[in-house]
């Protein structure tokens, strides 16, 4: 049998209780301890951004997407790390051998699932990342470049990786995310044309093409792409990227149609609540804010940015105390967020505590040192300050 590190983390993902029983049992005998299972794609891709994983095990059946699509998306996704992979399931593989590998699939596991087929898959999956030169070292150090917003060296990587790979989707989005990355909109866009025009497209690709718009703020444009994705594929896990697209770039307006649209067909995702509360304070309607984030609550309950939602809706009634709370209540759970220290801040200015609001935009600096909003604000209180 392999012989794994001890602290190993497998993610193992599958929408079938049997099934991950299964897996972790024969995780078990290969004394693989540190097992997370999880049976929801989107709340998987989450995890994965907040948490690195050593290897994942994923099920062609997971929600609300396939097993094979989900690794697709981790696999050109600008903010997981890239990581080995198997995918098993009940049914026959969902593509040929020479499209598995493409993803860094070595061997789809047919269900039932024996151990010894899960050791040699593994052992053989973990070679083929950790191996020097091998593509999935360099898709490894490629990704890690771009999350680390090393622009230039991802580009030259995922420019030899899609020489190597003849123009592949994987490598043809991560040379385009890159390039995005370093503002060359232009050669972004002429790598996404050039994949449009290939048999291997996906609605990554159509996304990140969403992405280019937004860049260059054409937003409607932007939005009837999305909508083509959502009408091909009309699952909660689209529409949940779709609308974090759009926040990602404070569209706010566009996306509260999609977050409308989404519920009405019985999908709900926390995401959507707090984009329509968003979208309400943008438009200045506080009550109307305040009142997703309560909705918020009471189905998903509370996270930071709902707790910070609250707070700068408070603020602009004039309540500074209840905000104070709410920034406060957001602390708790995410105590690094630059952002909140920041409104902490902007309310002890109002309530002319000034020593209070140099206290909080030193610890968002320290946070956070590019906030120049809170530079700008430090130094102006700093030059009010009477001589000691």
């Amino acid at each position: 049998m392999g012989n794994y590190e001890k602290d190993l983390s497998v993610l193992v993902l599958s929408a079938q209780k049997d099934h991950a029983e299964t897996i972790v049992k024969a995780l078990n005998k290969l004394e693989i301890q540190n097992i997370l299972v999880m049976d929801n794609g989107i709340d998987a891709l989450q995890q994965m951004t907040e948490q690195a994983f050593g290897f994942l095990i994923c099920d062609q059946n997971i929600r609300p997407i396939s097993g094979w699509q989900l690794i697709k998306e981790i696999k050109t996704s600008d903010r997981i790390p890239n990581r080995p992979v198997i995918l098993f399931g009940r049914d026959s593989q969902p593509e040929s051998d020479e499209v598995l590998k493409r993803y860094g699939l070595i061997k789809y596991l047919q269900f039932p699932v024996q151990t010894s087929d899960l050791d040699f898959t593994m052992d053989s999956t973990l070679s083929l990342f950790n191996t020097s030169g091998t593509l999935e070292n360099k898709y490894s150090k490629a990704k890690d470049f771009l999350i680390k917003n090393k622009s230039r060296e991802a580009i030259e990587l995922y420019s030899e990786l899609r020489g190597l790979t003849k123009n592949s989707a994987r490598s043809s989005l991560g040379l385009a995310e890159a390039f995005l990355q370093d503002k060359q909109i232009a050669q972004a866009e002429k790598v996404i044309e050039e994949l449009s025009k290939s048999d291997e497209d996906s609605p990554a690709r159509a996304l990140l093409q969403a992405k280019i718009l937004l860049q260059k703020n054409q937003g409607e444009p932007a939005v009837d792409l999305l909508r083509k994705v959502l009408d091909q594929f009309p699952n909660g896990f689209y529409f949940t990227r779709a609308i974090k697209l759009l926040m990602d770039f404070q569209q706010f307006r566009l996306a509260a149609p999609l977050c409308h649209s989404a519920m009405r067909v019985g999908i709900e995702r926390p995401e959507f609540l707090l984009c329509l509360g968003k979208d309400r304070y943008s438009e200045g309607d506080m009550e109307g804010a305040l009142d997703y984030t309560q909705q918020h609550e009471s189905a998903f309950g509370m996270t930071s940015e709902i707790h910070n939602l609250r707070g700068v809706c408070f603020k602009k009634l004039g309540d500074h105390n209840r905000a104070i709370e709410s920034y406060e209540e957001a602390l708790q759970l995410n105590p690094t967020d630059a952002r909140v220290y920041f409104n902490l801040a902007m309310c002890s200015i109002q309530m002319k505590r000034n020593d209070e609001a140099v206290r909080y935009l030193e610890l968002c600096l320290q946070y956070a040192p590019a906030f120049p909003k809170a530079r700008e604000k430090l130094q102006q209180l700093r030059r009010r300050a009477p001589a000691a």
